[in-house]
């Protein structure tokens, strides 16, 4: 009889066991899918976080030139948000993409911004390339409105810039066709924006 208990007593640990181990591999193997899917999403919003999105943007001034009068005329565009130096460069890039209400381009075709660095007084060094010079228009109404759209449109978008300085491939240019001196920086002229 003692026997027999303690062999009912064996069966009985054995079953609850069987029943124990049973019990934990079906948690395993029912949290585990769970689990996966957790990281899985933490995964996924970390992507999410660190793609790209759309770059900021904001609303400049631009100064065209026009055919009726020696005066720029405004026109609003969006820039992206960026250094003073790489916003400087997309405004003048917009300036060369041309007007888009009939005004004219003040930059000859194929003109193309090298570089532009700003020093700490607010002077902004922009250098173009060659064309700017060989395919500029003769006259000093031409040579004015084209050195005034960049001026006004980064002096009046950009707050660090104060003056603008050109140069053309990386050296001083006495003016551009003849009429005006570059051997200066440029300040904002007013003066020559339409009302």
């Amino acid at each position: 009889m003692k026997r027999r208990r303690q062999k009912k007593i064996k069966l009985f640990l054995l079953f609850f066991l069987l029943l124990l181990a049973s019990g934990l591999a079906l948690l395993f193997f029912l949290s585990g899918p769970g689990e996966k899917v957790k990281v899985m999403e933490k995964k996924e919003a970390a992507a999410q976080e660190s793609s790209p999105a759309e770059p900021l943007r904001r609303q400049v001034t631009l100064y065209f030139p026009s055919e009726e009068d020696d005066l720029l005329h405004a026109e609003l565009r969006e820039i992206k948000v960026a250094s003073p130096e790489m916003e400087a460069e997309e405004i003048i890039k917009e300036l060369m993409a041309g007007s888009r209400e009939g005004y004219l381009s003040p930059l000859p075709p194929q003109t193309r911004v090298r570089q532009v660095f700003i020093t700490r007084d607010g002077t902004a060094y922009v250098d173009f390339s060659k064309e700017l010079v060989e395919r500029h228009p003769s006259g000093s109404a031409a040579e004015l409105t084209t050195i005034y759209a960049i001026v006004n449109s980064l002096i009046s978008n950009i707050k660090t810039i104060k003056q603008v300085f050109f140069l053309i491939e990386g050296s001083e240019r006495e003016t551009l066709s003849g009429h005006i001196n570059l051997n200066k920086p440029f300040s904002a002229l007013p003066s020559i924006i339409a009302r």
